[in-house]
């Protein structure tokens, strides 16, 4: 099976993180070939490589929208794969109209979480609104599956775009890798007589360091323990979270780590990881946390309500909620309602994200176009 992943790679997230997985594991599958097109130099390029898979770079600082779409038909009429696999707004527009003028057989998306960016009424967001649209079109018409991270999100899909067809295939993780990655070591000495809280991912408005910087100071107010916080990540957030933090007065209790290209070892070190986002697909360090052994406080939404137990999910959205439930967690553990680490469940683990994909791909390849029938996500 010859199969192309079109990406952007211009920073390093969970979407990032999950396309790595997932075409390192294909790539050791004896049937696929697999070939990677992504639009930046970066992180993601430079790993692909270090896997030795087949990486072209069209750099889109570099080049228009039509040229890069000119680009990406003459690539796929090279190499000629038979699906075409793109993540995100800018690649599912041009990866899908290329695929579809160089012939492809299948062309996909996998939709890794919600739209990060809203658009506002204003008339300036009317262009965001024209590419939405055409992003929408090309999902329902050029290609033949949208791949959704958690069943909300399938659900959501389908009811946003009644036409496409929606697939659910969770994230998943690479056990065996994490565990050689937290063999490596950190450089981080964290005391083992305070308790440590990390906030992991790029830092984005949609993921609420703000709102974790809050809750750390009302912990920080009525220390039951002696806490320290840990902001792991980089992104257009960074400056005025530091900003934050100095305006709270709790500096010497939060270090920001900035872009950590091994965060396995850090995760191992802490005693709990919140994910305070308004809203998530499934995210991927709260697989590595579960996989490393350590708990997770997570807002319930997306697919962290169906990866874990209710006494770990927070539904008040606000930094009392998030503290009120840390306190819980290191708390007496005979309590009921303790937040608790969990194991990670076999259905998000690597090997079963890219058996579940290899099969979509099959069962597309082998399906009459006009017969293509809705996933129940």
């Amino acid at each position: 099976m010859n199969i192309v992943h079109v990406i952007s790679g211009d920073l390093w997230g969970g979407a990032e993180a999950q396309a790595h997985t997932l075409l390192t594991q294909l790539a050791g599958q004896e049937h696929c070939i697999v070939r990677v097109i992504v639009l930046n130099y970066g992180e993601l390029q430079q790993r692909l490589n270090a896997a030795k898979i087949s990486v072209t770079v069209l750099d889109e600082t570099r080049h228009s929208a039509p040229v890069l779409l000119l680009k990406l038909y003459l690539l796929l009429r090279q190499c000629k794969p038979q699906v075409v696999h793109t993540h995100r707004l800018k690649e599912n527009i041009l990866g899908s109209l290329a695929a579809k003028l160089a012939g492809c057989a299948v062309c996909v998306r996998t939709v890794h979480g919600q739209d990060e960016h809203p658009p506002s009424a204003s008339l300036r967001s009317l262009p965001a609104l024209l590419l939405r649209r055409i992003d929408r079109w090309c999902g329902q018409w050029l290609q033949q599956t949208s791949i959704a991270v958690s069943v909300e999100l399938g659900a959501k899909l389908t009811s946003t775009a009644p036409r496409a067809t929606v697939a659910v295939i969770p994230n998943g993780v690479d056990t065996q890798a994490l565990q050689l990655e937290v063999a490596q070591g950190s450089n981080a000495a964290l005391s083992v007589h305070q308790t440590h809280v990390a906030l992991i991912g790029r830092l984005v408005p949609v993921k609420r360091g703000d709102l974790f910087l809050d809750m750390a100071a009302l912990l920080l107010q009525q220390p039951t323990r002696s806490w320290h916080f840990h902001i792991v990540g980089d992104g257009p957030q960074a400056a005025s979270l530091k900003q934050k933090t100095t305006r709270l007065g709790i500096n010497s209790h939060v270090d920001f780590h900035g872009h950590c290209p091994s965060v396995a070892p850090l995760i191992a070190k802490m005693n709990a990881v919140v994910i305070c986002s308004d809203h998530e697909g499934l995210p991927m360090v709260a697989l590595e946390a579960l996989a490393l052994g350590v708990p997770v406080v997570a807002h319930g939404v997306g697919g962290l309500q169906g990866l874990l137990p209710p006494q770990n999910l927070v539904t008040d959205h606000t930094a009392a909620g998030y503290a009120g439930n840390l306190r819980r967690l290191f708390e007496d553990p005979q309590s009921g309602e303790r937040p608790i680490a969990v194991a990670l469940p076999d259905q998000f683990t690597a090997a079963s994200n890219a058996k579940s994909m290899a099969m979509l791909y099959a069962t597309l390849l082998t399906t009459p176009s006009h017969s293509w029938k809705r996933s129940d996500p």
